[in-house]
Parts: structure tokens; sequence; C-alpha cells
């Protein structure tokens, strides 16, 4: 794989409110990624729910726990049409693609992905709100390989915060962390984001966000990279970009 890999993500959620503050919350999300000159690529869609239980309400705040699941579906590709192996070198230095290369059993599958996690929220009337929780993703350790192997996708494990804060009528701050374990890799990500409204009687927002991204291979840490986020709110619809700098 020659190219940085390219994703695009789009998701729709909604609640749906039941008695005592509890709630269901109802999702669908796809994920779609490409690299490199043979064009690997992963596709998922996952359906998600929730369910939020009220633990106490009072006049400073409501405190939920909020247990989740999501079921996906997930299509990995490759095109070979491009592919070069080394039997196909000619010995003088160049390539000859009539030569017989390597072949893989299956250049397309697909696999069913489980996630479970359990998050705790506090939301505050002076406009603050905390969120903290865990989950496993790939629970079911799903089967992944272009070759006849039974290769098995590790679960992975996320830890996340975040704390929302206004600095004024129309800033709010939101510090945040993430991080993910899967088999011996760690991955750590930590930033803020800034919602800024245009004014106090608008339902639109610009978003702005800035995380360090960390992480620890087999080998051990592995250069720093950053991201930076724009967005635009308005009402309950949320448009972003992000862009991640390799720092390699």
């Amino acid at each position: 794989v020659d190219d940085s890999y390219k994703s695009t993500s789009i998701s729709f959620d909604t609640r749906l409110n039941m008695s005592n503050n509890d709630y269901f919350g109802l999702g669908i999300n796809g994920e779609f990624e490409s690299a490199g000159s043979l064009n690997t690529s992963r596709d998922q869609v996952n359906i998600l729910a929730s369910y939020n239980k009220s633990i106490s309400s009072n006049t400073k705040g409501c405190h939920y726990i909020q247990a989740g699941l999501g079921l996906g579906i997930a299509n990995r590709s490759l095109d070979t049409l491009d592919a070069r192996w080394p039997s196909q070198h000619d010995g003088n230095g160049g390539f000859d693609p009539n030569l017989p290369g390597g072949l893989f059993d299956n250049t397309s599958y697909s696999y069913g992905d489980i996630s479970i996690g359990l998050n705790w929220l506090s939301t505050f009337t002076n406009g603050m709100q905390l969120k903290i929780g865990a989950a496993i993703h790939h629970v079911n350790k799903p089967s992944i390989s272009f070759l006849s192997n039974d290769a098995q996708l590790a679960a992975r494990s996320t830890f996340h915060g975040s704390f929302l804060f206004p600095v004024s009528s129309l800033l709010k701050l939101r510090p945040s962390f993430v991080h993910h374990t899967q088999g011996e890799h760690k991955e750590t990500l930590y930033g803020f984001t800034s919602i800024w409204r245009f004014n106090q009687n608008t339902n639109s927002a610009l978003d702005l966000g800035f995380w360090v991204e960390n992480n620890n291979g087999i080998n051990g840490p592995i250069a720093n990279d950053y991201i930076v986020y724009g967005g635009y709110t308005y009402k309950h619809i949320k448009l972003g970009l992000a862009y991640d700098f390799e720092n390699s």
C-alpha cells in the first residue's frame, strides 16, 4: 500500500423519549476507507442502539447510565489488476506482467461485527456536561484474511471521556480523550473542541477542534500525529471535516 488511507464517514442518530427521563437512542453510521494502487478498501455499516437510564434528576442536573450495542456488516476488498510480484521480475531490473504472479484466495469478503459499550453521562443546568465510558469492539473476533488461513480480528477496548463547559454565553470548550488497546497496539487521542455560537438567539454554531494522536506498536512508541477539525452545526444537524497530519 503506497498511499495513506482516505476515509469517509456518515452517521445519523435520534432520541426516543420514555418515562422518568429515560430514553432510547437509535442510529446508523457508515465508514468507507480505501488506499493504494490496489484500491485496498474497507466499507462498513453499523446499526446502533442504546438505552439511557436516568439515575437522578434535580434542579442542578441529570445523571444517566447508558448501555449500547452495535451490529455491523463489513466488506474488505482489493484489486489485483495492478499488482506486481517478485516472480514477475525479468532478471534485468524490469517487470514483465505476462509472467505468473501470486494469487489471493479471495479478493473480497464480508463479515459481521459486534460492539458493546457502557457510559456515564451527567448534564448540569449551568451548561456543563461530563461523559466517561468504555466499549469493546469486535466482540465476536471475526475472521479477516484474503488468504485461506483463519486470521481473526482482535477485540479492541476503548476508554473515553469528555467535559463540556461554557467560557462565555457564546463559547463552550470540550476537552476530551480516547484510548484504544488492540492486541499489542495502543493508541491515545487527546485534545479539545471549541463551540462558537454566532449569537444567543441562533441555532447555529461553528466547531473547531485539535487533537494529538499517540501510537504505540509492537516495537514501541511511534511519532505523534495531529488532527484538525472544522464543523458547522444547525439545530440537530452537524457537518464536519477532519484532517490527519502524519508526523513521520
